[in-house]
């Protein structure tokens, strides 16, 4: 059997004031395989369907890999550029049996709502009918009508935190094998919850309904199911969480399982809702703590959902209040890592720092800081549950010290998975009364073991966690929380 992949991931915000090109992606071409091949953020599928066609004397064919940290849309040259080359990839590669895509799902480019239909569609027009085309997502997809139409399988990690990425790209090329050889029939359904919101699956009742899905697919029937959580800041017409299921030659009981499903899900609305605190809330009661250390999220600066990950608000606070004992991971700016750079390890200096791209960023906060350890092309640790961590690649990166409290900044956009950061760093997590980290959801996982405490924050920024006061113009608003209970219409 010969399997080709390929794929292109970008989560876009289409609300973010920074637009992506070509050069914001890492690609990673067939004559980068033999050295870069690895576990990484970037390679982590492809590398396990690599070891998947050894294992199983199947030919194995790898087209490109992209990857963008979450931004504005794409520019049409350069998704065009990527998708082209992807297209001619596989048309060098046939015949094929089987294609496999490592997409995100919810990627928007200058005149393409949806990219990852527009690539699948092409593809299975490339391919024929015959050839099982199988797309592994993130949850905050966009599953459009396209995708549902051009696809065999569909399958979104479970886990937020993403801690399944390995074991849903195993799952993928298992199911994609066995439909080829006619083992299984994938017959998919796909019920609109008609709502909007966040779902992390580490607390309860998403842990419970997360179990539960597993012990669906372990039933007779059900092939694999997945709950399309919607991406909030991608303002598009299929923007929205829908529940997948994909059956073994049993439309109605896909039809049937994806809306029990997600009427159950629906009927937990009101204890899904986010319960963040104001930037004054979130740190006053963070200071006031007696147990720490607090770990403080400042959701609204999250790179991985399309900030900038430069906000000052949160800084300007803790220095303006004299509290101490903090570390802050991490702030983009790659001028001042560069300034820190040029001067080198235990300089005094006066930096600038943050604030620089755009009103949600907040004012750049003038600061006298010593220069601590600088780890260049830093790979920043984001752990996988029980499989082995992968790495995300967040430039050369610097620690800073001043008025009691330790800066992480970094030259390349990401946000905070890991307590890690800090001990690369000579940071002492546990010594610190507040940890201050940019991320909604993915750092919980890591930082759970340690916290004495977990906030939430919604202070101001570019992706404010208030569902009902992004300004959608494309996603319709016929849903939850704008609508109480829209199924009964």
């Amino acid at each position: 059997m010969h399997i080709f992949s390929a794929g292109v991931r970008s989560e876009t915000n289409t609300f973010s004031p920074l637009p992506t090109g070509i050069d914001d992606f890492q690609v990673i071409r067939a004559s980068d395989w033999g050295h870069l091949e690895s576990s990484d953020w970037v390679l982590g599928p492809a590398n396990r369907w690599s070891h998947y066609c050894k294992q199983h004397q199947h030919q194995y064919s790898f087209g490109l890999m992209a990857i963008a940290e979450p931004a504005g849309p794409t520019v049409k040259h350069a998704y065009e550029a990527l998708r082209d080359e992807i297209l001619s990839d596989l048309e060098n590669a046939l015949p094929v049996d089987v294609v496999l895509l490592d997409l995100h799902g919810a990627m928007v480019a200058d005149g393409y709502e949806d990219c990852e239909g527009d690539l699948t569609q092409r593809i299975r027009s490339l391919v024929g009918a015959d050839v099982v085309i199988g797309m592994l997502l993130d949850p905050h997809c966009h599953v459009s009508a396209t995708m549902m139409d051009c696809s065999d399988f569909l399958i979104a990690y479970k886990e937020y935190p993403h801690i399944d990425v390995m074991e849903r790209s195993d799952e993928l090329i298992e199911l994609a094998v066995a439909a080829r050889r006619r083992e299984v029939r994938p017959t998919k359904a796909l019920f609109d919850c008609r709502m909007m919101s966040m779902y992390p699956t580490n607390t309860q009742p998403m842990r419970g309904f997360v179990d539960d899905l597993h012990r669906l697919e372990a039933e007779n029937g059900i092939l694999t199911s997945s709950l399309v959580h919607g991406f909030p800041w991608g303002d598009t017409e299929s923007t929205g969480t829908k529940m997948l299921v994909i059956s073994d030659d049993n439309p109605q009981l896909a039809i049937d399982t994806a809306e029990s499903l997600g009427m159950r899900l629906f009927d937990m609305r009101d204890k899904l809702r986010p319960n963040s605190l104001s930037l004054e809330g979130a740190l006053t009661k963070a200071a006031k703590s007696t147990q720490f250390p607090v770990v403080v999220a400042d959701q609204s600066d999250n790179a991985g959902g399309g900030a900038p990950g430069d906000s000052t608000f949160a800084l300007q606070w803790i220095l303006e209040n004299d509290v101490k004992d903090v570390a802050l991971a991490m702030i983009y700016d790659p001028a001042v890592v560069s300034i820190a750079k040029a001067v080198g390890y235990g300089a005094e200096i006066n930096v600038r720092l943050g604030g620089k791209l755009g009103p949600s960023s907040g004012d750049p906060i003038d600061i006298k800081v010593t220069v601590g350890k600088l780890l260049e092309a830093y790979q920043h640790e984001f752990p996988q549950g029980k499989n082995e961590s992968t790495s995300v690649d967040i430039g050369d990166t610097v620690a800073l010290h001043g008025q009691g409290v330790d800066i992480l900044v970094c030259s390349a956009r990401s946000q905070c998975f890991s307590p890690k950061i800090y001990t690369d760093f000579g940071i002492d997590p546990m010594s610190k009364k507040i940890l201050l980290v940019k991320s909604t959801t993915h750092f919980a996982a890591a930082f759970e073991p340690i916290a004495a405490e977990i906030i939430y924050m919604a202070a101001p920024g570019a992706i404010v966690p208030a569902i009902n006061e992004i300004p959608y113009s494309r996603m319709s608003l016929d849903k939850y929380p704008w609508v109480e209970n829209p199924h009964d219409r």
